[in-house]
């Protein structure tokens, strides 16, 4: 079905409206609206004198259990999404993102390949000059160690968590964006004004 993009009078709101629709509501505003068809050019005003009066308008049990359903969906993604939110630095929740996950992975095995590398130089150049720096060196290449292995299983459950988080946010949005299309379709039923 072909789809028209209006904006809402009254709050400015963008709006897709299905080919020959004359009464919907803006879900932004709740705002009821009226849309004039000349010469397939849509034009969306809200209900004056000359269009049908709002309060004739009269939601259908088919829109009702739409926008119920709509209530459910989100709530539930509120409820999943804070499943998936991880501490910041700041020590604030956040959803995760791949690309920071990659980053952060690469700073750390680089922060512990410099440890491990220092802990082999250190080891090799003073071994025979300071017997003590054997032990600092290995110390430094245990902890260079131990750097890249808890970075590479942090990254590696980040990561699957924003995979996840990705695949589910993307079910939510298309099943709201099929609900609101099928919500938009369904036309106002109008009562008889006397």
């Amino acid at each position: 079905m072909k789809l028209f993009t209006l904006s809402c009078q009254h709050c400015g709101a963008p709006l897709e409206v299905p080919a020959r629709i004359s009464l919907f509501k803006c879900l932004c505003c709740a705002s009821q609206l009226h849309v004039q068809w000349v010469d397939s050019i849509a034009h969306a005003e809200e209900f004056e004198d000359s269009a049908p009066a709002a309060s004739h308008l009269i939601r259908t049990p088919e829109q009702h259990a739409i926008e119920e359903e709509i209530a459910l969906l989100d709530d539930a993604w509120r409820l999943i999404r804070t499943r998936f939110m991880v501490p910041g630095h700041d020590g604030l929740l956040s959803v995760p993102v791949k690309e920071k996950t990659l980053i952060s992975c690469g700073i750390g095995v680089l922060f512990g390949c410099a440890a491990l590398a220092t802990g082999i130089a250190i080891g090799l150049n003073d071994i025979l000059r300071y017997p003590g720096s054997l032990l600092l060196g290995r110390t430094m290449m245990l902890l260079g160690v131990l750097m890249i292995i808890v970075v590479v299983i942090w990254s590696r459950i980040a990561f699957r968590k924003s995979v996840e988080f990705e695949v589910h946010q993307q079910a939510y949005q298309t099943e709201r964006s099929r609900l609101l299309a099928e919500f938009r379709n369904l036309p106002y039923a109008v009562a008889d004004p006397r």
